[in-house]
């Protein structure tokens, strides 16, 4: 490796951070700065490592995460920003620049695909309030590339989720926000899972088992054409 990103949160109150490798330092970063997620970049020569990131000087640091990579080798970097329980107004919410909404310029993805219905069918979410919601995530997301939207596959009323017509409201908001921005048709959880809930495909009442994850990553792969 030759190159580190150094993802972390800046702030006027907090510190300074040093990256090393073999035993020098190869940059100073200064955290302190508006508040924002930024990403570093540094540069040395090859190694194969530990990368070392030291807080230096100053108040606190908060580190969300680093990448070490090779410059000279073609990759495709593939972030699960995703995490359990998470609704549409949760992936818009901007009263940190840190949070989601806001860090989504710093990861500056090619590729964003999003897929954020199950938790709010199973929440009661209106549908106009989630239609705006996911059209403002898009949005935001088509400033640094481009944008496939999914649907979840569906959750079991059987078990006290969502009605069927529920699920399908949502479903529906997701084309259409695809279609007035210009996006590819998303990719269809229901269609993928028979059209219901399907038991042999699912862990629990909402969530896919092996299988299903499987067919749902086929999906993606094919879409994707990787």
């Amino acid at each position: 490796m030759d190159r580190f990103d150094l993802w972390a949160v800046t702030n006027t109150a907090l510190g300074v951070l040093t990256v090393e490798t073999d035993g020098a330092v190869r940059a100073t970063v200064s955290t302190t700065k508006a508040a924002s997620m930024e990403v570093t970049t540094v540069a040395f020569p090859e190694t194969t490592g530990p990368v070392s990131v030291r807080w230096a000087s100053g108040g606190a640091v908060f580190i969300a995460g680093g990448v070490a990579w090779r410059s000279d080798v073609k990759r495709a970097r593939v972030i699960n920003a995703g995490w359990g329980g998470a609704r549409i107004a949760d992936w818009i919410t901007t009263d940190q620049p840190y949070r989601a909404y806001g860090s989504i310029p710093a990861a500056a993805p090619d590729l964003s695909v999003v897929c954020l219905t199950i938790n709010d069918w199973n929440a009661g979410t209106a549908v106009a309030t989630y239609k705006a919601g996911l059209g403002t995530l898009v949005d935001r997301c088509l400033t640094t590339g481009d944008v496939l939207l999914m649907t979840g596959c569906p959750s079991d009323p059987a078990q006290g989720k969502a009605s069927y017509a529920a699920q399908a409201a949502l479903r529906d908001a997701v084309f259409e926000v695809a279609a007035t921005r210009g996006l590819a048709a998303p990719i269809d959880g229901t269609a993928l899972f028979g059209g219901s809930f399907a038991g042999g495909l699912m862990f629990d009442s909402v969530h896919p088992n092996a299988a299903g994850q499987a067919r749902i990553a086929e999906a993606v792969r094919a879409r994707m054409m990787i």
